[in-house]
């Protein structure tokens, strides 16, 4: 079972504790780089303040205790109507705010091995950049998503890049050949925000939509592929 990643917080945004950080001394503006890799990778950006903006969203919270001692847990966005169905379903357990709201819904069944839970809560909005990397025989993956980020700057590696902006502003995502192989594509997808930007190379695709919270829905704005700067 893999161990949670854990974050620090390094120029206002939460990044994972592992990764290469350096602070750079623009004309006297401090940029933030943070490496994704060791082939080239990086994202850079100013200093990082957290929307004040509050977006309500549903969640399903899924808890499994196996028998064999390991526990599995995970929450996963629904629309407002699943959410609606958990609360009138007449098996749940309901749990209340103090002035009688409905908090959430819960299901515990077989002896408490498992629980499923339903409930609103508000979008995470704090700047935060997410690294994985998938292993290949030949070329890895650079899993990078960056959430609620503003003015930053996503560099490719000279591996294969998946790359996503969610909820976030005036970014520059760069997978140009200048910075890419003949052998790989990269894949970057933009999803909510405004005025961004992506540099694409041979054979990328590029990809700009919305995410609905309340319906749980995404809507495809564009699709581009190959050589080009694409913009929001």
């Amino acid at each position: 079972m893999a161990e949670p990643v854990k974050y620090v917080s390094f120029g206002g945004a939460q990044v994972p504790e592992g990764t290469r950080r350096k602070v750079i001394d623009r004309s006297g503006q401090k940029i933030y780089c943070v490496w994704t890799d060791d082939k080239g990778g990086k994202v850079t950006y100013p200093e990082q303040h957290t929307d004040k903006t509050q977006q309500r969203c549903y969640i399903r919270s899924e808890l499994r205790r196996h028998t064999n001692g390991n526990i599995y847990f995970r929450e996963t966005y629904i629309s407002k109507g699943l959410y609606e169905e958990a609360l009138n379903d007449s098996k749940a357990s309901l749990s209340y705010y103090s002035n009688g709201e409905i908090l959430s819904a819960s299901f515990w069944t077989k002896g408490h091995l498992y629980n499923d839970s339903y409930y609103q809560s508000t979008v995470n909005n704090t700047p935060t950049i997410d690294i994985s990397t998938d292993s290949g025989m030949i070329y890895d993956t650079q899993n990078v998503t960056l959430s609620n980020m503003r003015g930053a700057t996503v560099t490719g590696s000279t591996d294969e890049d998946n790359i996503t902006l969610m909820n976030s502003s005036n970014c520059t995502v760069d997978v140009s050949n200048a910075n890419n192989n003949i052998f790989v594509s990269d894949n970057v997808k933009v999803v909510n925000g405004q005025g961004n930007k992506v540099k694409a190379g041979d054979h990328d695709q590029v990809t700009f939509g919305t995410h609905n919270y309340e319906t749980n829905t995404d809507t495809v704005k564009a699709n581009h592929k190959g050589e080009g700067t694409y913009r929001q």
